[in-house]
């Protein structure tokens, strides 16, 4: 049987709705002004940093984009923390320069996803 090539998965243009997977610079996040957790454990943030220093961030962050090439954390606010900390105690380290970010786009995500 001979080999077929694969075709792409789509021939039209990608949703500017839809949301990407993309790394984002760590002093493009902001906090989410809403969230409702207010104490976050120190000793955890930085045994998260650890483990981003060694083997980088696995889990991919969610933000909205907001104006000004800014982003909002909508979940991951824990790996978020880890970052900026690794940010300011490892600034030579390449793991806390970007986050991988699943980035919607501003107003694309409803109130009841926002909340979910």
């Amino acid at each position: 049987m001979p080999l077929v090539p694969p075709r792409p998965l789509s021939l039209l243009p990608p949703d500017p709705r839809a949301p990407r997977l993309t790394a984002i610079p760590v002093s493009t996040i902001e906090a989410d002004p809403d969230q409702p957790r207010t104490e976050f454990d120190p000793a955890r943030v930085r045994v998260l940093r650890d483990s981003i220093a060694r083997v980088g961030l696995i889990e991919p962050i969610v933000v909205e984009e907001l104006p000004g090439k800014r982003f909002r954390v909508i979940a991951g606010e824990y790996r978020t923390r880890a970052l900026r900390l690794g940010v300011t105690e490892q600034p030579d380290n390449p793991r806390f320069q970007t986050a991988p970010a699943v980035v919607f786009p501003p107003g694309g995500l409803s109130e009841p996803l926002r909340r979910a």
